[in-house]
């Protein structure tokens, strides 16, 4: 089982160890530009829980200051509220409902350092939780997605001001390295009413946070003269062996592959077509014409969520070759009728430590970065001007 993280420094980190097979992110319907795009303009910041390191907490950082870049913050609030809460403007959104109809696309929900935090931009993040969420609400998802971009904000914004800057050919490097292409702007802007510029901005602004983050913690050093590298964070970069036999014995069931069986999916118009397709099938022919398929490897325990339950317990048990009873679908025999055809049968397979170090060099990597990132921006947060005051509060 693949531990896959959907998110900016899972695509950093693909982008630095280019031994490792790269491939554009793909979603469900197969819009490879738009998926990978979307995944790198709206920063889907997923972490699982991984190995603990043992990184120093860093000092406190002062609260109440000044913004570093950003535009004058406005009256002071009330004394009920924190100093480095900004006042929402008239007409925001400070609950956003994914679902709600009278919403602009192009009301802010939040604000970091007068920069907007659309309702368009949180729903398509959102929507990329979605998988890694499967039993959060969509106001827990909208919660979450506000807060990871709020993050890039402010580490977008502390890049900027120490004067990193990206030009058009080191930007398309940086989307090529970590999504395999550059992404078609032009083609995603009108799936998600917006303007290409808008979306180059996101990008680019993506692409400040990744440097940022990077260079603090020595996985890069090009722009060290203006990034320096954070000596305790640095510290804490080298895996020692002791880290991935914990993380081995910890994931090794997770890692393990279950029993699972290759098969294909046959789909005939009806009863009688789908007899003749089971016929072929049997005798080693090419079935007749018109007949779909779909082929499919599910793991054994997850047949149920992936076939009729009729053909679900007789495929747990069938062997390679065979062929299913066949199962209409609607309409009787008269209507589409399914039927499937065992391909193979792959037993269980509990990885050795030679197998996966990679595996868990790559998750290790992948905890100390959601944990320097959680301090980096604890940092920044203090001199951040932002509503609504529990933006950074959303848990992760």
């Amino acid at each position: 089982m693949t531990h896959s993280l959907p998110n900016r420094a899972h695509a950093a980190i693909r982008g630095m160890f280019r031994a490792q097979a790269r491939a554009p992110a793909r979603s469900p319907g197969g819009r490879t530009a738009l998926t990978a795009c979307v995944m790198l303009v709206l920063g889907c910041g997923v972490f699982g829980q991984l190995v603990p390191l043992d990184i120093p907490p860093l000092p406190q950082p002062h609260t109440g200051s000044q913004p570093r870049s950003a535009p004058p913050p406005p009256r002071p609030p009330p004394p009920s509220q924190p100093q480095n809460e900004a006042v929402a403007p008239q007409g925001a959104v400070g609950d956003p409902v994914m679902t709600e109809p009278a919403l602009s696309h192009n009301r802010p929900l939040a604000m970091v350092n007068g920069v907007p935090i659309t309702l368009a931009e949180v729903n398509s993040h959102a929507r990329m939780l979605r998988g890694a969420m499967p039993d959060a609400t969509a106001e827990q998802r909208s919660s979450r997605s506000r807060r990871i971009l709020a993050e890039e904000i402010v580490m977008a914004a502390e890049a900027e001001r120490l004067g990193v800057f990206l030009d058009d050919q080191a930007m398309e490097t940086y989307l090529t390295n970590t999504h395999g292409a550059v992404p078609d702007f032009d083609a995603l802007s009108a799936e998600l009413g917006t303007s290409p510029a808008h979306l180059e901005q996101l990008a680019l602004r993506s692409a400040m946070a990744d440097l940022y983050l990077l260079h603090k913690v020595g996985y890069r050093h090009e722009m060290s003269n203006l990034v320096p590298v954070d000596p305790v964070m640095a510290r804490a970069l080298n895996i020692t062996p002791r880290q991935l036999r914990h993380v081995y014995q910890r994931d090794k069931q997770i890692m393990a592959r279950p029993e699972s069986v290759r098969f294909a999916a046959w789909l005939g118009a009806d009863r009688a077509h789908a007899q003749r397709i089971a016929d072929a099938l049997r005798a080693g022919r090419a079935p007749p014409e018109g007949g779909e398929y779909a082929l499919h490897q599910v793991p054994v325990v997850s047949l149920d969520e992936t076939l009729p339950p009729a053909i679900s317990r007789w495929v747990s048990t069938a062997v390679p070759g065979a062929v299913s009873p066949i199962e209409p679908l609607a309409g009787g025999d008269h209507g589409p009728c399914m039927l499937v055809h065992i391909m193979d049968r792959l037993p269980s397979h509990e990885p050795t430590f030679a197998e996966v170090q990679t595996e868990l060099r790559r998750r290790i990597q992948m905890d100390f970065l959601e944990r320097a990132q959680r301090q980096l921006v604890a940092q920044l947060v203090g001199d951040a001007v932002y509503w609504p005051r529990d933006l950074f509060d959303a848990p992760l």
